[in-house]
């Protein structure tokens, strides 16, 4: 792979946000404090820079017409407007005890109007949308990420760490509980069509399925070692999983067979990927910068269910 071709900006890429209403994908490089646009129809740029930001940034999401970043240097969450980018609002979560390093992870959850914040360091937030009432909890257990299960009204969290656990909270009473599993896990992401939740094993090479609705083990997809950052693409349901050490990314299809349309080698300190709005190029962050790579993947699912229909 002649990668010079691929990595369009240098810098360090973290996370990348789809915008569907207005086709367009947003990306944050916490380097210099930018935000990049990109306009899926005229596969243009725009550059936005973002000053009130520290470079300690890892999450960025957009819920409606608002983009969230967590600044983990300011404990503070940084609420932007999303055609302008504009500050709206800032929320002051938690002094910095001087862990300038570690990950974080934000959702908004709209259905409970609560934003959830998990740091890596071991600390959970809820913050009520309307009044901006902070419920603090304190586990110090070295949480990695948190995704919002409507079918169970929870929130569920991976450890980065020596947990042998998942751990799942109460949207409404903030109740925990404990689902046993491995340890060392990574990323969490859902299908709300399949109802089916998966979870990175970053040490096992695997993707583990667990059924949404009752959180029981469905079974295993075989993927690269070091495996951390997956994302679900549920237009084309496909789940994205890039390596960090190895470079390679793993596309599945999605369907109890899950089987692997595509393994790309990108390059070395991969991140998250997805694909942007129009479904034509995969876009993957990584410490080195943002990587453009073009596939097919229509063209790869639909032969994929031609073999499977003549088979």
């Amino acid at each position: 792979n002649n990668n010079s071709e691929k990595l369009i900006i240098p810098g360090n890429f973290y996370s990348i946000t789809n915008d569907k209403i207005n086709n367009k994908t947003i990306f944050y490089e916490i380097q210099n404090k930018n935000l990049y646009v990109l306009d899926d129809q005229k596969d243009q740029f725009a550059k936005y820079h973002v000053d009130i930001l520290s470079n300690n940034n890892e999450s960025l999401l957009l819920n409606n017409d608002e983009l969230y970043l967590y600044d983990e240097t300011i404990g503070k969450i940084v609420i932007l407007e999303n055609n302008d980018f504009i500050l709206k609002k800032k929320i002051f979560v938690t002094n910095n005890n001087g862990d300038d390093v570690s990950g974080n992870a934000i959702i908004v959850d709209n259905n409970n109007n609560n934003i959830v914040l998990v740091l890596e360091k071991g600390e959970f937030f809820i913050i009520k949308k309307d009044n901006n009432e902070i419920i603090n909890k304190k586990i110090f257990d070295r949480f990695d990420n948190v995704i919002y299960n409507p079918f169970r009204n929870s929130y569920f969290i991976t450890y980065w760490y020596d947990k042998n656990y998942f751990r799942e909270i109460d949207a409404l009473n903030y109740t925990m509980k404990k689902i046993k599993t491995y340890v060392m896990q990574g990323y969490a992401a859902i299908s709300l069509q399949r109802k089916e939740i998966y979870v990175a094993f970053h040490q096992r090479g695997r993707i583990y399925v667990y059924d949404a609705e009752t959180m029981k083990f469905k079974r295993k997809i075989k993927t690269n070692y070091t495996v951390k950052d997956i994302s679900y693409d549920e237009d084309l349901n496909l789940l994205i999983a890039t390596s960090y050490y190895s470079g390679y990314i793993d596309i599945f299809f999605i369907d109890n067979k899950d089987k692997l349309l595509t393994k790309l080698f990108v390059d070395y300190g991969l991140r998250i990927a997805k694909f942007d709005t129009k479904k034509e190029n995969l876009w993957v962050c990584s410490r080195k910068g943002l990587y453009k790579v073009p596939i097919n993947i229509k063209e790869l699912i639909e032969k994929y269910k031609m073999f499977h229909m003549k088979h």
